[in-house]
């Protein structure tokens, strides 16, 4: 038998009636927990069997349940044949990319397409929860800081329907690699954590490990969607950063130009916007507004080659969450300098 226990199931008042249900068992018991090792607690298993932290690989779990079967490591298990060639359009694997950021949906669907997925778009988590209702899911990729219901309101929303929905992975997409964020997602009931910017080998083998499918290898190029790393160059003859790298943009988006492109004329459509909300909340000393405001253009820079703004966007966010509202003033000028040198590049590409 296989049971997955997430963190409510491992709370002391909740242990009892699981080891009264594993008491019951006829069979050994593969116990999967949505914990660290360190944080498990003692569950005894009378017919036998092994208890497994998660993340859980694949390989692992095929060779704990070869174990309990008593197989070699070298016994094959039986494999659904899913390769995606032979699948009709109504069959293919269905993922729900939930992000507020435009530019950030364009790319993670660009990259299901080329993988053989279809995908679902949601700006929010709230659109989220009315796709979920009415439309067949496979796996979530969900941001994590969106304005409204969060990545993680979102997910309690979604196990809360039932069904098919106590189980479907969701996979978190986050900029923030720190290994407690980390820890603390997966301990929230998040199967996964992806960091932006996202690298396309990272979200393919994530989908094949979740999705249990052999999905294509990203075509050449795709493998390096890590951001500006230090000491990068991108300057322009005068030694500053430049203001548009259309190269940097397309190695950000996967090695496609076109995409680079398209995900920078939605950052030039989204300044307006993104200025006003961070003047507003600046002018009204609303730290939380600042942040979103701030985190979403962050994000907006993320797949695009603009080395001055997204520089500026993330040390801002950063020093924001860091230091707080009274630390950033300067810098949010400069924010705003830096966003004008890109209204002037736009207007000299007319």
């Amino acid at each position: 038998m296989l049971a997955s226990l997430d963190a409510k199931d491992l709370a002391p008042e909740r242990l009892a009636s699981w080891q009264a249900c594993l008491d019951e068992t006829t069979c050994p018991t593969i116990l999967m927990a949505n914990t660290s090792p360190y944080d498990m607690p003692e569950l005894r298993l009378p017919l036998g069997g092994e208890t497994l932290t998660k993340p859980i690989s694949r390989q692992v779990l095929a060779d704990t349940i070869k174990r309990q079967l008593g197989l070699t490591a070298t016994s094959k298990l039986p494999v659904p044949q899913t390769a995606l060639p032979k699948l009709a359009a109504a069959d293919l694997p269905r993922v729900l990319v939930v992000d507020d950021v435009a530019s950030n949906r364009l790319l993670l669907q660009e990259l299901l397409r080329e993988a053989g997925i279809m995908s679902l778009l949601a700006s929010s988590g709230e659109e989220a929860l009315a796709l979920a209702q009415s439309e067949r899911v496979d796996l979530v990729l969900m941001d994590i800081r969106m304005p409204g219901m969060d990545g993680e309101a979102t997910l309690e929303a979604l196990r809360q329907l039932g069904g098919v929905w106590k189980t479907c992975p969701v996979i978190a997409v986050t900029a923030h690699a720190r290994e407690e964020e980390r820890q603390r997602l997966l301990s929230c009931g998040m199967h996964d954590v992806l960091i932006k910017p996202v690298d396309a080998k990272v979200l393919v083998k994530l989908l094949s490990q979740h999705l249990a499918l052999t999905l294509p290898a990203p075509r050449q190029g795709n493998g390096g969607t890590s951001g500006m790393a230090p000491g990068e160059s991108h300057v322009e003859a005068d030694g500053e950063l430049a203001v548009v790298d259309m190269q940097m943009g397309a190695r950000l988006a996967g090695g496609r130009e076109d995409l680079a492109r398209k995900t920078l004329t939605l950052l030039l459509e989204s300044l307006d916007e993104s200025e006003a909300s961070l003047d507003t909340a600046w002018q009204a000393e609303d730290e939380e507004a600042l942040l979103d405001a701030i985190h979403h253009l962050n994000g907006a820079c993320r797949y695009c080659g603009v080395p001055q703004l997204a520089l500026l966007a993330e040390t801002l966010e950063t020093r924001l969450r860091v230091q707080g509202v009274a630390a950033v003033g300067s810098l949010l000028n400069e924010l705003y300098a830096a966003m004008g040198r890109l209204r002037a590049w736009q207007s000299r590409q007319a």
